[in-house]
């Protein structure tokens, strides 16, 4: 498929293909010399540079018709030993955070971080809470307690410069480091609901809401997100696959992130030979230049020759 979509890239240029070639280590695409001579620099080097370009986009464009990013966060697994263990479910699709949309992974660990930041809630004072009980949680400056669905209801806050004169900015009672945290979520089985933008789905009624009272960084370490939303239902039931798609998406951007520089090296027979020659071009045409590529490009080849010879030994 890269070769194909290479091929048309060149096509649309204006460069006659002659044919298509697969070997044993490789594969080239065959372009009319004719053609070639009689385009500007600036174009050859398009289309020296198309197959890295494709290497690095290919993916990506794959992936469309089965996920979406940026609709939240997925949860893959949550940790057994997490006290959320029996409230969240792989394919939950989390989209806010203390009241803050989160669409991907990084804006869920930056609300996490800033759970902390702002420990405090603006409680009015005409409500003086109930009398304690187990699971309730007791204010700093109230003698009465909260539920904690309660106490994350209300604004947060770090001081008091931060409420209006009809309230107080007060922490609830937890251990160092301790803050609550209130996770709005779309089930599983919703997958009209999971595939909303998170700004969206706030306002429409579906949302399910989980109150988190510990450290902030057991969430990080113990509930397992990806970016990546399964479009269809079907695909949200294994669990296992956005994490998979994930980790497949970074390994397989790395890899053609290689090949892309190591096409572009100036090595004999591969991209980077054409394109070294192209650029060289751009300042006209003298016999300097010949010898000057042609001594980059014995060094080049040299080079990759002797990296190869390397790693093969350390094998």
């Amino acid at each position: 498929m890269h070769l194909a979509l290479e091929a048309c890239f060149i096509c649309s240029e204006g460069v006659p293909v002659h044919h298509v070639a697969v070997f044993a280590f490789g594969a080239f695409v065959a372009l009319s010399e004719d053609a070639l001579e009689l385009l500007s620099p600036w174009r050859l080097l398009r289309i020296y540079c198309a197959g890295c370009w494709i290497l690095l986009k290919l993916l990506p464009v794959l992936l469309v018709p089965l996920f979406i990013h940026g609709v939240g966060p997925v949860v893959t697994g949550v940790d057994p030993g997490s006290a959320l263990r029996g409230h969240l479910r792989a394919g939950d699709a989390f989209k806010a955070v203390n009241g803050v949309p989160v669409y991907t992974s990084s804006d869920w660990l930056q609300e996490l971080q800033s759970s902390k930041d702002l420990p405090g809630y603006c409680i009015p004072h005409h409500i003086s809470g109930s009398s304690c009980k187990p699971g309730m949680l007791e204010l700093r400056s109230r003698s009465n307690c909260f539920n904690a669905s309660e106490i994350v209801a209300y604004r947060r806050c770090k001081s008091s410069s931060s409420c209006s004169q009809m309230e107080e900015c007060t922490e609830p009672k937890l251990a160092a480091g301790e803050a609550l945290v209130r996770i709005s979520f779309a089930s599983r089985e919703n997958s009209t609901c999971g595939l909303m933008p998170p700004e969206e789905f706030l306002i429409d009624g579906c949302e399910k809401t989980v109150v988190f009272a510990g450290v902030p960084q057991e969430l990080e370490a113990f509930v397992f997100v990806t970016d990546y939303r399964p479009r269809y239902q079907l695909l949200s039931s294994l669990s296992w696959l956005p994490g998979v798609v994930q980790k497949l998406v970074a390994y397989t951007f790395n890899i053609s992130a290689a090949l892309a520089i190591l096409n572009s090296a100036p090595v004999f027979y591969l991209d980077g030979e054409e394109i070294l020659r192209s650029v060289l071009r751009l300042r006209g045409r003298h016999r300097r230049q010949e010898r000057f590529l042609r001594a980059c490009l014995v060094g080049g080849t040299a080079l990759f020759a002797f990296g190869i010879f390397s790693a093969l030994l350390a094998l």
